[in-house]
């Protein structure tokens, strides 16, 4: 990667960093949303398990 920056250009490695960081920045957001969703899934499940157990 970095051979190739020195050939385009110092600019263009500079461009790639923001790319990088920023599709990682993306990915990390995404991750935690579908974790904290899941979470709620959990919560949701257990307390219908609660409940049909205590029936």
């Amino acid at each position: 990667m970095n051979e190739v920056g020195r050939v385009i250009g110092y600019d263009n490695s500079l461009i790639w960093d923001l790319v990088f960081q920023g599709i990682s920045t993306v990915v990390l957001v995404v991750l935690v949303i579908f974790v904290v969703r899941l979470y709620i899934l959990a919560i949701k499940a257990l307390k219908i398990y609660i409940k049909k157990n205590n029936q």
